[in-house]
């Protein structure tokens, strides 16, 4: 059963979002709605069941589930638009979150994202994949791997080859 909160988003995404974008490029507009809408649905998961620090960053948090910008938010709980940014960056990625928002287009997964995926699961290191793919530089491999939102090695080393 869907919360009143996500009626009004896929309400608001049908009549604002999918039908600009629609006429341009369905498939992507089927795409962008969709990340939109689970995003959504997931921040009303989090408002429903996330154990807030206070009460001020459960109020942020509402206002960001209503749709609200962080100027929007600052104006309604009289506090500054740093907080608000801060507020929601951390919990965002306490919940598994992307950390930051942004409205730039989402590049299609490229038949060349997909290699470098398979050589970095395989162990290669960013110069190894980009001189088995013909690729002028490593950093390329690394863009690559974070737009697809695939996490930097934490000690900055290649993985283990899986078997």
């Amino acid at each position: 059963m869907k919360s009143d909160l996500q009626k009004e988003w896929d309400n608001k995404l049908a009549e604002e979002g999918l039908n600009l974008v629609d006429k341009i490029d369905p498939p992507k507009a089927q795409r962008t709605y969709h990340s939109i809408k689970n995003y959504y649905e997931s921040v009303d998961q989090v408002l429903h069941n996330y154990s807030f620090d206070s009460q001020l960053d459960k109020l942020i948090w509402e206002c960001h589930a209503e749709g609200l910008t962080r100027k929007q938010t600052a104006a309604k709980l009289g506090i500054g638009e740093e907080r608000i940014k801060t507020t929601l960056k951390r919990i965002r990625i306490a919940n598994g979150l992307p950390a930051k928002l942004t409205n730039r287009r989402a590049k299609p997964v490229t038949e060349k994202d997909k290699a470098i995926i398979k050589l970095r699961e395989q162990g290669l290191s960013y110069s190894q994949i980009a001189q088995a793919l013909g690729l002028p530089r490593k950093e390329t491999v690394y863009q690559s791997l974070r737009r697809q939102g695939v996490p930097k090695s934490k000690t900055g080393r290649k993985p283990k080859a899986t078997t």
